[in-house]
């Protein structure tokens, strides 16, 4: 296999990059929002008799050439919203591996810098052993979080634990729902 075909391997795909752009989903989300407005200031479908009168007729015949009297139902409009719905789709998908590693990844005890800057009244003094300190604490987080594990250093002992994780699969729900 030459330079080339490598090269040719490794193009991104233009649709696929112009569809996941943050950039189009700005810009749609304005122009969007400027076509709301004049949806909002235009008077729209059986309304428009007495501002059509007031306009000059080149003007009406401009207003109705671009669908400003109906423009939520305007193929312009339409076309907005299926670009913003495929932009959206395009980068859930992008994100989909992400989430997933998010959600796969345990929850590992580590010291370094989580309590460092720690403020002294959040922290709770006990005159037990740590052993048993850290197992009934351990006890008490098994009970409300998922995956919790325990780390034991010469510094003490670590806890984590986690809750909430398929919040990560929320906007693909949301997505399938749609």
């Amino acid at each position: 296999m030459d330079c080339k075909n490598i090269q040719e391997i490794k193009k991104p795909n233009i649709v696929w990059s112009f569809f996941s752009s943050v950039k189009l989903t700005i810009a749609l989300l304005i122009v969007i929002a400027l076509a709301s407005i004049f949806g909002t200031v235009i008077p729209q479908q059986e309304a428009t008799e007495l501002f059509v009168s007031r306009l000059s007729p080149g003007a009406a015949s401009v207003f109705q050439k671009l669908q400003l009297f109906d423009i939520y139902r305007s193929i312009w409009f339409m076309v907005l919203m299926v670009l913003l719905s495929v932009n959206l789709i395009v980068c859930s998908i992008n994100r989909l591996p992400v989430s997933w590693r998010l959600f796969r990844k345990p929850s590992a005890p580590d010291e370094a810098q989580v309590f460092k800057n720690q403020p002294s009244d959040r922290t709770i003094l006990v005159e037990r052993a740590l052993d048993k300190e850290a197992a009934r604490l351990e006890n008490i987080l098994r009970k409300r979080y998922r995956g919790v594990q325990r780390k034991d250093t010469d510094k003490g002992s670590f806890l984590t634990g986690g809750k909430g994780n398929f919040s990560y699969f929320g906007v693909y729900l949301f997505i399938s729902a749609y």
